[in-house]
């Protein structure tokens, strides 16, 4: 618990200092336009439910969302309309910020998983192992805090993994359920 914690403190400020990545606008950009107006055709090659989960923090700092032609699969396009209805009204660094607390929580929750499929494997200290691996990989620490792709499908991969080593240990209905909810 203490790793996460620092962790989230240090990611955290990295999120809090660094700008915008390349791919970031159009994520949250394409998160926006899928809640608010209930269209994923700007961003269509990606699922849209982790776009959307990293995006509820940032609707509740007020971004500006410039209107219409969103749906014209020009996800890039989009995005530097998006960013610069930021940059014109002062929410950039607000929005950026609060697009990465989303990721900072997955990253978190990937330890845990991490650490309860390490665990349910070999053991309780190759849980904690293996969640200090993951925390404090360099790579982790540069980019875990960056809305993307990458991060929510290793945890998904994980949870996965998790879930179906569990129900071959246990084959019972509970476990099922969670390879279920797991692969869903």
């Amino acid at each position: 618990i203490v790793a996460i914690i620092a962790f989230l403190v240090l990611g955290g400020l990295e999120a809090w200092h660094d700008s915008a990545t390349f791919d970031e606008p159009v994520y949250v950009s394409s998160g926006a336009v899928a809640v608010l107006h209930h269209d994923v055709v700007d961003n269509p090659e990606h699922p849209p439910l982790f776009k959307v989960l990293a995006v509820l923090p940032v609707l509740a700092v007020g971004p500006v969302v410039p209107p219409g032609n969103w749906n014209i699969n020009n996800e890039h396009l989009y995005g530097e309309r998006f960013v610069n209805a930021q940059l014109r009204a002062g929410t950039m660094h607000r929005v950026t910020f609060a697009s990465r607390l989303v990721p900072l929580l997955e990253c978190a929750l990937l330890a845990l998983v991490l650490y309860a499929l390490a665990s349910l494997l070999f053991g309780l200290w190759s849980g904690v192992v293996a969640a200090l691996l993951w925390l404090l990989d360099p790579l982790v620490l540069g980019v875990g805090h960056l809305d993307g792709v990458d991060l929510p499908f290793a945890l998904s991969t994980a949870l996965v993994s998790w879930a179906l080593a569990r129900w071959l240990r246990r084959r019972d209905r509970r476990s099922l359920v969670w390879v279920g909810a797991a692969c869903g």
